[in-house]
């Protein structure tokens, strides 16, 4: 059932009250919704494999074959892991877990780091200073800059829930993009686009918009919403939720009646 409280979104988010802009900004935040759902049913799936079942009981439970559904998860699973992270980024991960030491946290947080992400070498780092943001100014406004430093402990503190779910996520975000890596890029997007993000409100707070980040990263994260459109026209399912059996709208473009409500419904106000 459609949420009144994603269309009040929506209509906040949108540049504009036009209804192309209105669709505009739907369609991309149907693409966050999509990659947010892909990346629960990942976490499940890896969990129930974690835990011992099979391929074929996971499968039963999906209503896919054995066959499709390892072709769909065990790529994903392996990508997960840490061992496709680029040398900068494990850098970054590396520099965030030092930092979080030397302020005597209890654990690694991701404001420990966008600022280790800030102050290394990569694109994330490139793509924040051309927009203004200083590794001093976010761990300004991160509260990161002034504490006093305690004798720093010797063991490297834990990963915060929301430290290895941003690398998770940067992980399944450079699948959905095709890429056989994840670097300092893939960790940026996601913590920059992720609404319930603290580092999203840390960047907003120094003049960062979510557009602005995108814009930067256009060229080397690519557009998976145009991709998956190409995917889809091959596919009987909604170009934009994903519910089978589709009728064709338009060319190469297919709508379920929920979309194309929303659409109006956006389009009338």
């Amino acid at each position: 059932m459609l949420s009144g409280q994603l269309i009040d979104e929506v209509r906040r988010s949108s540049p504009s009250i036009e209804p192309l802009d209105l669709l505009t900004t739907a369609i991309a935040r149907s693409d966050e919704l999509t990659a947010d759902a892909d990346a629960l049913v990942d976490q499940f799936v890896a969990e129930a494999r974690h835990a011992g079942h099979s391929w074929t009981a996971i499968g039963d439970r999906l209503g896919v074959s054995k066959q499709a559904v390892r072709e769909r998860f065990a790529s994903r699973a392996a990508l997960a892991g840490r061992e496709r992270f680029l040398p900068r980024l494990q850098q970054c991960v590396n520099s965030a877990g030092t930092l979080a030491q030397k302020q005597s946290s209890d654990e690694i947080t991701v404001a420990h780091l966008i600022v280790a992400l800030s102050s290394n070498e990569g694109i994330a780092a490139n793509v924040l200073h051309r927009l203004g943001v200083t590794t001093e100014n976010l761990a300004r406004v991160a509260g990161l800059g002034d504490r006093p430093q305690a004798q720093t402990t010797v063991t490297r503190p834990a990963e915060s829930d929301a430290f290895t779910l941003a690398l998770r996520s940067a992980a399944w975000f450079a699948i959905e993009r095709g890429h056989d890596y994840v670097g300092t890029e893939h960790v940026l997007f996601v913590l920059a686009t992720d609404p319930g993000s603290s580092v999203r409100r840390l960047l907003e707070q120094l003049g960062v918009q979510v557009a602005d980040v995108k814009r930067e990263l256009s060229h080397c994260i690519g557009d998976r919403a145009r991709k998956r459109r190409r995917r889809d026209r091959h596919t009987t399912s909604c170009s934009f939720c994903g519910t089978p059996n589709t009728p064709l709208f338009g060319r190469g473009v297919r709508i379920c009646p929920d979309c194309a409500r929303l659409a109006g419904e956006l389009g009338s106000h």
